[in-house]
């Protein structure tokens, strides 16, 4: 058995915390949705409802007998297979949906660094996105390398993610540093409209905050593999979601300063961040950037193919999926779960950047659907135990709002069209896979047992 230490366990969740997107939503999304003051309010009120959420993970995994287990063990013995079947599925369309995600943004940072030099064999345009051969093969190569150091063994890939996490925060530390020396953060006041706060945006900044932070929740999935059972998981969760907060308000400022202190300016502009830190400071801002934004990327790949890897081993342990996927090799690796997240991202490739929020909007569902499971879990379970329910209720709550802002027709954060297609489809091989393996089966086991 591989055992990781409890810095190993904060660098994966905060390297998943922070992928592409914290770099590319200011310009994208929050900036444009709402403002400065709103974008920020936005992130740390998302914050502050994923907090209360990872209080059930947090209660779930102090329990004795949890401890030992993962979020999927907690499904399968309160509410059965069933249940964790389409748990299990849900969750992991938020995993490989964020190594996708990933992938897909590296030919952004190409673009940046390189300009055309990757600009061969050009295939064709999505979306005003024009895709190349040369291009796809780069990321196609850098996909493969973490597919095998993950295939490796679990202990290869962790020591990877502590490594990447500390070379990404250091240069995002610096790079604000750079924003505040550069403009100071008084002249922003006198910029007309930057306290104005725009309602819908406030509220399709919040709906993505499952997707932003979800990074939380690899720490329960690898609990059990953690060499500590004494690790204090609870505040594990909390300083990794703040940590994350942090850093996503840091990029924030830094986009918002270095566009003239105007979202405007932000929105108009091709990747906002990577603008104004390549007009304020040159090449050597840029390579700064590009160990940042490098570095989440690699993080954001490394650590959802870990622990995609791991739920959908869990999945065939439990009888939920084709046993090929629980099988491990000597390095305690789920191969076959680490190829089948290469494979989803290699597929991502071809779509272009202007698919990017679509595939933000299947994470945000299929994690949103996890905390929901989790949340009904932890509330029969402290209510078991005889202690306040409460939390739990709040925590079933926020993530029916989440599952709301999401689905419901009118919402300023409502799934795409796109979104919708790939979700059916999505749920369409589950819904199979469910038949094949559950629905004209027995239970292998007891739910209680499994």
């Amino acid at each position: 058995m591989n055992y990781l230490s409890s810095r190993h366990a904060l660098a994966i969740s905060v390297g998943s915390i922070i992928g592409w997107g914290a770099f590319v939503l200011p310009g994208d999304l929050f900036l444009p949705a709402g403002g400065f003051v709103g974008s920020s309010l936005a992130l740390l009120f998302g914050a502050l409802l994923i907090l209360l959420v990872s209080s059930s993970y947090a209660f779930m995994s102090a329990r004795r007998l949890s401890a030992q287990q993962s979020a999927l063990d907690w499904v399968i013995a309160s509410l059965g297979r069933k249940h964790a079947f389409f748990y299990g599925w849900g969750v992991a369309l938020g995993y490989v949906s964020i190594v996708a995600l990933n992938v897909t943004a590296l030919p952004l940072l190409f673009r940046f660094v390189a300009d055309d030099l990757l600009h061969v064999g050009y295939l064709y345009t999505s979306g005003g996105w024009e895709v190349y051969l040369l291009e796809i093969m780069v990321c196609a190569v850098v996909l493969l390398a973490l597919g095998i150091i993950n295939a490796r063994g679990v202990s290869l890939g962790a020591s990877s993610q502590l490594g990447i996490t500390a070379v990404m925060v250091t240069a995002m530390g610096v790079i604000f540093l750079m924003s505040l020396y550069q403009a100071p953060s008084l002249a922003w006041t006198a910029q007309e409209g930057v306290f104005a706060i725009d309602r819908s945006g406030f509220w399709a900044i919040v709906a993505i905050t499952p997707w932003a932070f979800v990074g939380f929740e690899t720490i329960p999935q690898i609990s059990k593999y953690l060499r500590s059972r004494r690790a204090n998981v609870a505040l594990l969760l909390t300083a990794s979601v703040l940590i994350g907060t942090l850093l996503y308000l840091l990029v924030n400022y830094a986009t918002f300063a270095l566009n003239g202190f105007d979202p405007r300016q932000a929105e108009a502009a091709a990747w906002a961040t990577g603008d104004g830190v390549f007009r304020h400071f040159g090449m050597a801002g840029m390579l700064l950037l590009t160990l940042a934004m490098g570095g989440a990327i690699l993080a954001g790949i490394n650590g959802f193919l870990m622990v995609s890897a791991r739920m959908l081993s869990s999945m065939a342990s439990a009888g939920l999926l084709p046993e090929a996927f629980a099988r491990q090799n000597a390095g305690g690796a789920a191969y076959v779960g680490v190829w089948f997240g290469v494979l989803f991202g290699l597929g991502s490739i071809f779509l272009g950047r202007h698919f990017l929020l679509n595939i933000v909007d299947m994470a945000s569902m299929g994690i949103t659907i996890g905390f929901l499971y989790v949340s009904v879990v932890a509330f029969k379970a402290r209510r078991a135990a005889g202690q306040r329910a409460w939390l739990g209720v709040v925590s079933i709550l926020i993530s029916l709002g989440f599952c709301a802002l999401l689905l419901l027709p009118g919402s300023p954060a409502q799934l795409s069209g796109a979104s919708q297609l790939l979700l059916l489809l999505w749920w369409g091989i589950g819904a199979t896979l469910y038949w094949r393996r559950i629905g004209r089966a027995a239970p292998l086991c007891p739910a209680t047992e499994c």
